[in-house]
């Protein structure tokens, strides 16, 4: 498994065909996981990270990120901030966690089946159709 580091600045990083383990540390990152069963870690600041084929486990962490799972069953995890996950064909997972985070599979853009979980605190969630 191929271990890609990023740096504190921002960064263009990205995967081979095979599985790799990508951490992107600070600044606003570009990450790009290509195929294979790729881990993926934003790290601090917002990141747009890119799953593509492949079984991927994505993780925001820290800052607005934009994700992407596309193709293959995603593990997606938003962290935190104000979080966009898209979990693309297959079978995904996305959980949102703190922060506003949003999901085209919540509202029904995505063919596929996606399992949405997401924090509800009392009084400021709101779930439509």
């Amino acid at each position: 498994m191929v271990q890609i580091n990023g740096d504190n600045n921002s960064n263009f990083l990205s995967g081979f065909a095979k599985a790799d383990v990508i951490r992107g540390m600070g600044g606003f990152d570009i990450i790009d996981a290509a195929a294979g069963n790729d881990y993926v870690f934003g790290g601090d600041d917002g990141n747009t990270i890119f799953g593509r084929e492949g079984q991927d486990s994505l993780y925001g962490e820290v800052g607005n990120d934009l994700i992407y799972g596309e193709a293959g069953n995603e593990q997606i995890d938003s962290g935190i901030g104000e979080d966009w996950l898209y979990g693309g064909a297959d079978l995904d997972t996305l959980n949102g966690f703190n922060g506003n985070d949003g999901s085209t599979a919540a509202m029904g853009v995505c063919p596929d089946e996606h399992t949405l979980r997401l924090p509800l605190p009392p009084a400021s969630t709101t779930v439509s159709r």
